[in-house]
């Protein structure tokens, strides 16, 4: 009598396994992308971002702070880039305080967003090896007196 009991109990426990799994491959889908692929490809992806960072500006009356967010944007799938970005992420952090930090919050209204993130990515650009930046964008591009 116990047997039966645990064997019909052991069966509805499978039963009720096999359900939910077939039912969240039929709710989810099978990503068939992966399929056939090796699982140590991954994508890399093509946005960087640095992180909040806090600038001190040249002073014309008083002191001024930029608080900026940037990102850079790279060629997609460029791992090589993206593992080389990563581990200079405090030195290309480093260089964008020392850019911005030059001008005064007036000049760099007047010199407008275009030039200086021109600017920047030439900068970062320098300090690659492993390939380029394409662009630089703000998330957050704030002074606070």
């Amino acid at each position: 009598m116990l047997n039966k009991i645990l064997a019909a109990t052991a069966g509805i426990i499978a039963s009720i396994i096999l359900i939910v799994t077939i039912t969240t491959f039929a709710v989810r889908g099978c990503d068939s992308s992966s399929s056939g692929k090796k699982s140590s490809q991954r994508k890399t992806p093509s946005m960087f971002e640095l992180g909040q960072i806090r600038i001190s500006l040249k002073a014309d009356e008083g002191t001024s702070v930029a608080v900026i967010d940037p990102c850079m944007s790279f060629s997609k799938n460029d791992e090589s880039l993206y593992e080389e970005i990563l581990q200079k992420q405090l030195k290309i952090k480093e260089e964008i305080s020392k850019q911005i930090s030059q001008y005064s919050r007036e000049e760099l209204k007047s010199k407008g967003e275009l030039l200086i993130k021109d600017e920047l990515v030439k900068c970062i650009n320098r300090q690659l090896v492993m390939g380029k930046i394409d662009s630089i964008y703000f998330k957050k591009f704030i002074y606070i007196d």
